[in-house]
């Protein structure tokens, strides 16, 4: 009769937890790439002439809308629950709690809201502006100095009323030359200011 060799749970969490670790890093990976042609987007789009650019707003503008909501407001009401009470080391599961108590919605998330949250300070972390310590095994954070001085000079999107970011999209745009037609118009108040060179 032979023996069956006993299962070595450790190695098969080590793999798997190495497997999750390398989606994390290829998820953030994506972000920062969807984040620059977001930015590419809002910068190109202001050098198309009239026409093109109310063609093009029609047929993407809301798509773009909610991708730089999805992205920006996170960040932003991350870095308000870290400042909000900064002396205070808080774990993921804090700051989606306030986050939540603050009304933010995570359904625009495709992965949950703990998962998005974690993302989310590992990436203000490596860019400086969290802090990240152990405490009986858990990870917690808090905001730098770095994030206190910076985020007032900031107009985060999680200070804008549903619908707002995309009023300021469809009016970075249309003062330029034209006017939004479709899904964004009327979003923005026209405007007889020329753009700035």
């Amino acid at each position: 009769m032979s023996s069956v060799p006993p299962i070595n749970y450790e190695e098969i969490l080590d793999k798997v937890l190495q497997q999750i670790d390398e989606y994390h890093r290829l998820r953030n990976y994506i972000d920062d790439e969807l984040s620059k042609l977001v930015q590419f987007v809002h910068a190109t789009t202001k050098l198309l002439p009239g026409d093109a650019r109310i063609r093009f707003l029609d047929k993407w503008g809301p798509s773009i809308v909610q991708s730089e909501k999805l992205n920006a407001s996170l960040a932003d009401a991350t870095r308000k629950a870290l400042i909000s009470s900064y002396r205070v080391w808080q774990t993921v599961a804090n700051v989606r709690t306030a986050l939540e108590k603050d009304g933010f919605d995570f359904s625009g998330y495709t992965s949950n809201a703990l998962s998005s949250v974690s993302t989310t300070l590992r990436r203000l972390k490596d860019a400086g502006e969290a802090e990240a310590d152990e405490i009986e095994g858990v990870t917690v954070y808090r905001a730098t100095l770095k994030l206190r001085k910076t985020f007032k000079a900031r107009q985060p999107a999680s200070q804008f009323k549903r619908g707002d970011l995309a009023k300021a999209f469809a009016k970075s745009i249309e003062g330029l030359s034209g006017k939004p037609t479709g899904p964004l118009a009327g979003l923005g108040e026209p405007t007889d200011e020329k753009p700035k060179k």
